[in-house]
């Protein structure tokens, strides 16, 4: 069993994990920085303290070796990356609360035109705003196939 190090996680695997390999069981090695090599200079916070990330640094930035995780400029792509796909699916929600309230609208409208309170076109109205969200809906989900 290996030493115990600062590397170390707390099975005594240095930076190995479990992965299936063309179907067999096998443990493959991260590249965990060995002893006076350079480490990535990102602090992380685990294990109830903040620490120094312990993979090898790889890249450079700004005169400091960053693994590829804590890289600053691919964690910005990666952040923005991320960012964009949850803007596309929060648009999809507001479309389809809008589409929800517009159903609402039209009802209401319906019921106050067969109680003589409003006129028809009113209710005309309300659908043609309705029929425009179908588009909007349809156009947003088009987006998304592409």
């Amino acid at each position: 069993m290996p030493d115990k190090t600062r590397k170390d996680n707390h099975h005594g695997n240095r930076g190995r994990r479990y992965k299936k390999v063309d179907g067999v069981d096998t443990y493959i090695d991260f590249p965990y920085a060995e002893d006076g090599e350079r480490d990535c200079h990102a602090r992380v916070f685990g294990d109830w303290h903040p620490h120094q990330c312990s993979k090898r640094g790889t890249k450079e930035h700004q005169g400091h070796q960053y693994c590829h995780i804590h890289h600053p400029p691919s964690k910005a792509a990666r952040d923005a990356k991320r960012r964009a796909k949850y803007d596309f699916e929060d648009e999809g929600r507001r479309l389809k609360w809008k589409s929800s309230d517009l159903h609402r609208v039209i009802a209401e409208k319906a019921i106050a035109h067969l109680r003589q309170e409003v006129p028809f076109e009113e209710v005309e109205e309300a659908v043609y705003a309705w029929e425009a969200n179908c588009k909007e809906v349809e156009a947003h989900n088009a987006k998304k196939t592409d």
